[in-house]
């Protein structure tokens, strides 16, 4: 038999955003914490980059394309 290649890791990198529409933001108190959402997008996109898969939940809203800029680049 022969030996096998010893592989590459692959680095999985999944997150829930919470990335809300800002309608939803500004309308209820309970959203505070989204506050700041461009500045939370680009660093997420950032971090996502580093990663070989990305996987993330609830990006919608107003600051997506601070996400799509970043990863652009190196997934699709």
């Amino acid at each position: 038999m022969e030996d096998r290649a010893e592989a590459e890791a692959i680095s999985v990198y999944a997150h829930n955003t919470y990335l809300l529409p800002s309608v939803m933001v500004a309308v209820t108190s309970a959203n505070k914490s989204c506050t700041n959402q461009h500045v939370r997008a680009a660093c997420i996109g950032e971090e996502a980059r580093r990663h070989d898969v990305v996987a993330l939940q609830e990006v919608w809203g107003s600051q997506v394309d601070k996400l799509d800029t970043a990863l652009r680049p190196t997934h699709y």
